[in-house]
């Protein structure tokens, strides 16, 4: 019996993405006539391309969300509170690793926000939630293919990103053994990402290197 070819790199991403819509997340890619994800993604939240968060989905998350104090956060505030959050991203930290453990902490433990009440007369500060830990259910998971960063003369576009709320907390670089490509390869591209446009790594999570036959996963710097 014939052995079946190993796909191309494209067939891998795809079969990741097919992967992924089988676990509930948002599918942004997939189809032939659809364009790259995050174009579709890009032109619906007008993100620009130097920005490593979709704001428009995750305003809409914190709008609706009641998690912790989030329910303070109104249409009143909400653009406020995400000026704060684009001044904490705008820049290329000299320590790509430690600016990754601050933002880890922000997921964990919120961000700091001062909310004034509406008669104007009292301020207080909370911690705004930017993912919902306790209850899984009540985030958005969104898979995009292409994700393209900018920074200075540089431009990367990793192939997969995972999204929870609009923050993009998983790379994943994917390559064929068909293509004589393998998993050290993509490992290799995510190193050279992390040097080129950092801002993107600051939120994430962990990368994903894989290829037709094997994956790998590690934490920013590994």
């Amino acid at each position: 019996m014939a052995k079946s070819a190993a796909p191309d790199e494209s067939g891998v991403k795809e079969d990741v993405l097919r992967w992924l819509e089988g676990l509930n997340y948002d599918i942004s890619g997939l189809g032939e006539n659809e364009a790259e994800g995050t174009t579709t993604l890009d032109e619906k939240y007008g993100r620009d391309p130097t920005e490593v968060i979709y704001y428009g989905m995750f305003r809409e998350w914190l709008v609706d969300s009641e998690v912790g104090n989030n329910d303070q956060i109104t249409e009143d505030n909400v653009d406020d509170f995400l000026t704060s959050l684009r001044r904490d991203l705008a820049h290329d930290s000299a320590n790509l690793v430690e600016a990754n453990e601050e933002f880890h902490r922000l997921l964990v433990r919120g961000k700091r926000f001062a909310v004034t009440s509406e008669e104007g007369k009292e301020t207080k500060r909370i911690f705004v939630r930017l993912v919902d830990l306790r209850n899984i259910e009540n985030n958005r998971f969104v898979a995009a293919d292409e994700f393209r960063v900018k920074r200075g003369g540089n431009s990367i576009r990793p192939d997969v990103n995972l999204f929870v709320n609009g923050i993009p907390l998983v790379t994943m670089e994917l390559k064929s053994i068909a293509q004589e490509n393998d998993y050290y390869d993509a490992i290799s591209d995510l190193r050279d990402y992390e040097e080129d446009v950092s801002r993107l790594f600051v939120p994430n999570l962990w990368n994903v290197a894989a290829d037709s036959m094997a994956y790998r996963y590690g934490a920013v710097g590994a």
